[in-house]
């Protein structure tokens, strides 16, 4: 069945163990069954986020995040921590991203951190951005392929797939064991061509932009796959919410578009 997990994004800080505890206990209340976590947040205080997970009665399901570049120890020192926190927190994926060419150098790189992230129980996943030579299904699942999808799967998010050069054709083939789960948000109309800007700055709720997100979740649905979601929403005027108020909008927004609830105002069949 799907799953909700929340991603870093609300802007609260966390600079102790108690505030760690209060985000989770946001993000519970609001009803996600996962928070997702990164090493910035989770690793001083590893000792305590087993109990606090446990506390909530949440899982960890995504921990990110690490970048693949041209850098041998720079690419494999952040996927052998992620490893431990994988472990650790007994994560079924761990994000990363291409920043270097797409090659056979860097896919070898790619492919030893994904043995590194499964032998610790998870599952690398790919990224796709909106820009660059992966921006695409199709381009990103060529990497998964050559790596092998025991080893690695891909990472579908609404925003990468709206703004990048995927097609709802790619989406509606994209073979379902090759993905791993779903980052899910909307975003208002772009303002510039700043696509960083654009992503990091002026997402918002779910339902709240242009998105055709019923279309998205409905092809999926469709076709049997059920899985994390994990809702990313990265906006700066979202950010001044306090973190309940954020968490609790997060899900009540995501939530009916997966469950086919009719009472969501943006739920319209464009199929």
């Amino acid at each position: 069945m799907t799953a909700f997990t929340l991603a870093p994004g609300s802007g609260f800080s966390v600079q102790s163990a108690a505030d760690l505890d209060r985000y989770m206990g946001a993000v519970s209340d609001a009803g996600f069954q996962g928070v997702s976590l990164s090493l910035e947040h989770a690793e001083p205080y590893l000792d305590q986020v087993p109990g606090l997970l446990a506390r909530h009665h949440l899982q960890c399901p995504e921990v990110l995040a690490m970048r693949v570049t041209r850098d041998e120890d720079e690419t494999l020192g952040p996927a052998r921590r992620l490893a431990r926190l994988s472990e650790s927190l007994e994560a079924e994926f761990a994000l990363s991203l291409f920043f270097t060419r797409v090659n056979e150098e860097s896919i070898d790189r790619f492919g030893r951190c994904a043995d590194l992230i499964r032998a610790a129980g998870a599952k690398l996943v790919l990224e796709m951005p909106p820009i660059g030579p992966l921006n695409s299904i199709t381009a990103a699942l060529e990497v998964i392929d050559a790596v092998g999808r025991d080893r690695c799967a891909l990472l579908v998010d609404t925003f990468h797939f709206s703004r990048g050069t995927s097609t709802w054709d790619q989406l509606e083939n994209l073979p379902l064991d090759a993905l791993g789960y779903i980052q899910f948000d909307d975003a208002l109309p772009a303002i510039g061509e700043d696509v960083m800007y654009e992503t990091t700055e002026r997402r918002t709720m779910p339902g709240d932009g242009e998105f055709e997100l019923s279309r998205f979740c409905g092809v999926l649905i469709d076709r049997g796959w059920s899985g994390w979601v994990s809702v990313e929403v990265l906006s700066a005027e979202l950010r001044q919410l306090e973190v309940e108020d954020f968490a609790a909008r997060a899900y009540r927004t995501s939530e009916p578009f997966w469950s086919g609830s009719s009472d969501h105002p943006s739920r319209v069949s464009t199929l």
